[in-house]
């Protein structure tokens, strides 16, 4: 991934590309710098690996697909690893595909990329051999439905099986860090229309919170409601004055009294102990589910860039796929969210505590 220099025409081709990968978990699919500047397969112990210290991605926002022109370095029409010719794409235009993800770490942190940019394995970057530099892209890790979007600004990897590269961040959050390599689809984005998408859901979001508001008051400023009581009574009146009311209401019948009952402290006690998530449904079809995921990632990109994922439960032998976000940190934070999830089509938020 780093840059390396070659004589003549290569010169300019190594600012391209970048080198091969290894088998075998914690390890990159890019090659260390021969003294000549040569690619050459890198070792078992070459080194890379994790950060040194453990570290909590789950604050890492994805990337944010952006406008931008084509990078100056890492473009060619065609170019050669290993005696091998890979071609780029003028565009990733309508761009998925399905395959194997490795990563790379620490070895590279702060090396260049073939773009040019600095390598960062805390950021949200990845390496393709074909797809135009920069192009923005969604990842979803096809086992356990966990997805991020990521900027491809490298090169790689050049092994046979290996589709895409990720930065350590990207790969952790996905959850393939600890196995090395993660079966996942692919599907570029247009930044264009990726923002219309935003821009529409923030305005219905908007919307939807206004309503909100404009229905909360209008039941603060209504009168107490005397229906159940006014009813009561009126049967009581009908029953005539022989009839004696019962000392104490029969289980099931409705009472006089409007005061709603607080929830047990056990029942307060346990739900803290739980995580919270917020659940927009469940589809017995995986394609429903994921396309309901997609929309509120795109939502929620833009509040708290909190986790949208999709959960397979399986009940009566039968399959269930859930579409939850979370887990939140706290029951505000849920109720938030819910707020403004109610604008997304075919959802009914609830708030679950597991």
């Amino acid at each position: 991934m780093t840059r390396r220099f070659l004589q003549g025409s290569l010169l300019i081709l190594t600012l391209f590309v970048s080198a091969c990968s290894h088998h075998g978990a914690h390890k990159p699919s890019h090659p260390h710098k021969h003294k000549k500047g040569i690619f050459s397969q890198e070792k078992e112990d070459d080194g890379d690996g994790p950060p040194e210290s453990d570290i909590d991605v789950t604050h890492i926002p994805n990337a944010t697909p952006k406008v931008e022109p084509l990078s100056r370095y890492g473009n060619p029409n065609k170019y050669e690893v290993f005696g091998k010719h890979y071609y780029t794409m003028p565009h990733s235009k309508g761009y998925a595909a399905e395959g194997t993800a490795s990563w790379y770490g620490r070895k590279f942190h702060g090396q260049r990329t073939s773009s040019g940019e600095p390598y960062d394995m805390y950021g949200m970057t990845a390496a393709h051999r074909s797809l135009p530099l920069p192009t923005y892209a969604k990842v979803e890790n096809l086992h356990n439905g966990k997805h991020v979007i990521v900027k491809i600004n490298d090169r790689g990897p050049f092994v046979k099986g290996r589709l895409i590269d990720l930065s350590y961040a990207a790969a952790k959050k996905l959850g393939i860090h600890a196995s090395g390599t993660g079966k996942v689809r692919i599907t570029a984005i247009d930044p264009v229309h990726w923002h219309k998408q935003q821009k529409e859901h923030t305005r219905l979001a908007k919307a939807d919170t206004k309503s909100a508001k404009h229905k909360s008051a209008k039941a603060s400023n209504a009168k107490p409601a005397a229906k159940p009581i006014q009813l009561a009574q009126a049967d009581k009146a009908k029953a005539g004055p022989t009839q004696k009311p019962a000392t104490k209401p029969k289980q099931g019948t409705a009472t006089n009294s409007t005061k709603p009952k607080p929830k047990s402290k056990a029942v307060q006690t346990a739900n803290t102990d739980k995580q919270i998530y917020i659940q927009l449904g469940a589809f017995s079809k995986k394609d429903n589910a994921q396309k309901l995921a997609d929309r509120a990632t795109t939502l929620t990109q833009a509040l708290n860039n909190v986790d949208v994922r999709v959960l397979d439960s399986k009940a009566t032998n039968k399959s269930s796929y859930k579409v939850r976000i979370g887990p939140l940190k706290d029951e505000k934070q849920a109720a938030s969210l819910k707020k403004r999830l109610v604008a997304l089509n075919g959802a009914s938020p609830k708030v679950i505590y597991e």
